[in-house]
């Protein structure tokens, strides 16, 4: 393997593409429901998704910079890509370049501010700093039990409305209503991560909901999130913006009823559900696609 491709490798590993769909789907949702409102340009639609995809890859770097940093990613623990741990890049490179991450998503967002308007800069400057200070800066909300509250609110509504916006330079509570199912579901990948790490985390003295609530509880807040969407989506049905199309994402109810079972079957401490974190991800990519697609079919059809 050439040194261009060893590297390549590595930054793939550290950016964590699995997590992506967690902001692929807010946007798609949020520009479907400006396109079933008559509205949709693609000039605007896809430096969203650049632009949402670059914060988020951002923010998965300077995570694991201050993750090792701060010796919460450590040899024994089974978080992060391990692309630090192992010597492989310096912090200091990953650093940078979680910055020029959000340097490159700021440019994107000045374009579409200057397509759109300046409602658009306020949602973009909330959710890079919220980037960075996940791990880093003196407030770390991720080591004081705000991961999950805010990961909710930052990658459901508001992802979601800031899509819309970018459509249509408008707000509206439409998008924020739908984001909530995939809130749910963005925070059921954040869930199971904390859920994986509790002992370390709690051994690291780094505080996280789950740290918080103690196995038996965090598995059935992971319950929670998981099946929560299912009942939102089955109200919106019945509502004036919804539509019967609604009903599709429950097709993957059988892959969240594998995912309770493993979370289910946890045992603290036990390296048995490193592979929960992925599954999430992937369900939450299969119910916000089943989601967008409903929503579209409904503003079609009916």
């Amino acid at each position: 393997m050439t040194a261009t491709a060893f590297q390549m490798k590595n930054w793939m590993e550290i950016v964590r593409p699995f997590a992506w769909p967690a902001t692929l789907v807010p946007v798609l949702t949020g520009a479907f429901l400006a396109l079933v409102q008559g509205v949709f340009h693609w000039y605007l639609f896809l430096p969203t998704i650049v632009g949402a995809i670059l914060i988020q890859a951002g923010t998965n770097v300077i995570n694991e910079v201050y993750d090792v940093q701060n010796g919460v990613d450590n040899p024994q623990t089974q978080g992060g890509s391990r692309v630090l741990l192992e010597g492989r890049m310096t912090s200091r490179t990953a650093w940078w370049g979680g910055v020029g991450m959000f340097a490159a998503a700021a440019l994107i967002g000045f374009y579409l501010v200057a397509q759109v308007g300046w409602g658009l800069l306020i949602i973009g400057i909330v959710a890079i700093a919220a980037g960075y200070l996940y791990t880093g800066g003196s407030f770390a909300y991720k080591y004081v039990a705000l991961g999950v509250p805010l990961v909710f609110l930052l990658m459901g509504p508001l992802e979601t409305l800031a899509s819309y916006f970018a459509q249509t330079g408008r707000f509206s509570w439409v998008p924020v209503l739908y984001g909530l199912p995939i809130g749910f579901h963005v925070t059921l990948i954040l869930q199971a991560n904390d859920l994986r790490d509790l002992e370390w985390d709690k051994a690291s003295g780094i505080r996280t909901v789950a740290t918080q609530l103690g196995t038996h509880k965090s598995k059935w807040l992971y319950d929670l999130l998981l099946f929560a969407p299912y009942f939102i989506v089955a109200i919106f049905a019945f509502l004036p913006f919804g539509g019967p199309f609604l009903f599709l994402p429950y097709l993957t109810l059988p892959m969240a009823w594998q995912r309770f079972v493993a979370a289910q079957h946890h045992q603290a401490g036990q390296p048995d559900i490193p592979m929960l974190e992925p599954q999430s991800a992937q369900l939450h990519l299969y119910f916000g696609s089943l989601l967008a697609v409903g929503i579209l079919l409904n503003g079609w059809i009916f």
